[in-house]
């Protein structure tokens, strides 16, 4: 909020440097706020006092708005406790306002924001490893694990809502045959072929398992036994 203090922040980051910045200054957290709903901001410079927020409810207030964005504090205040409760709430870097110099400015906003695509990188290849680890390869239904993951879900939510649930056991007929005669490869294929059949035949809801050979599991949250009925029949058909 601090006009001068903005000034200089600017005049350091314009210098001649590898990097080119383009700068956007407000001195209230609600205009902040308002400003980063438009989107296209890749960190946030922000004192830790304002006219509308003090200390960590400033954080809070911009974690909230933009979990995603790194976020780099200049403030006049040296306080250990308080760096400490930044960092646990995400902050990418605590400058104080008298010691910062354009070097370590530009170091720590280019940091934060490399750090902050790290984060997100190693977020979404675990994101994708959770979902490998709960599927079956061949089918891509969900394997006994996954099964059981969202079995222990739904039965939850069953008994809160006093909803039911039902449970469809599919077993393919004379599977055994079919690897008998035309190899694991063809067994294999007609796994994957019937799993897309049910696929295709099943709710958006519903959930589908294979729970170990050629057997199969359906989860039918919220479905009353006449419903269930005429959904196991129809996967049959």
């Amino acid at each position: 909020d601090d006009s001068l203090d903005a000034e200089l922040v600017r005049v350091r980051l314009d210098r001649q440097s590898p990097f080119s910045f383009h700068i956007e200054h407000t001195g209230r957290l609600e205009s902040a706020l308002e400003r980063l709903e438009k989107g296209n901001i890749d960190v946030i410079v922000s004192d830790l006092n304002l006219p509308d927020t003090q200390g960590l409810n400033t954080i809070d207030a911009l974690r909230k708005k933009a979990p995603d964005i790194p976020i780099v504090i200049l403030t006049g205040s040296e306080d250990s406790d308080l760096a400490f409760q930044m960092a646990k709430r995400g902050v990418q870097d605590y400058l104080l306002k008298s010691e910062v110099v354009r070097s370590s400015l530009v170091r720590a906003i280019e940091y934060a924001i490399e750090r902050q695509r790290l984060k997100r990188k190693s977020e979404e290849a675990n994101e994708k490893l959770e979902k490998l680890i709960l599927l079956d390869p061949m089918t891509e239904g969900m394997n006994r694990r996954g099964l059981q993951k969202v079995l222990a879900r739904e039965s939850e939510w069953c008994r809160r809502h006093s909803s039911p649930l039902l449970a469809l056991l599919v077993d393919l007929d004379d599977f055994k045959r079919i690897n008998d005669l035309w190899g694991y490869g063809a067994g294999d294929l007609l796994l994957k072929e019937a799993a897309q059949k049910m696929l295709l035949t099943m709710r958006a809801t519903d959930y589908l398992g294979r729970v170990g050979g050629d057997k199969f599991m359906i989860l039918l949250p919220t479905t009353e036994i006449s419903d269930g009925i005429k959904i196991a029949e129809r996967i049959r058909l």
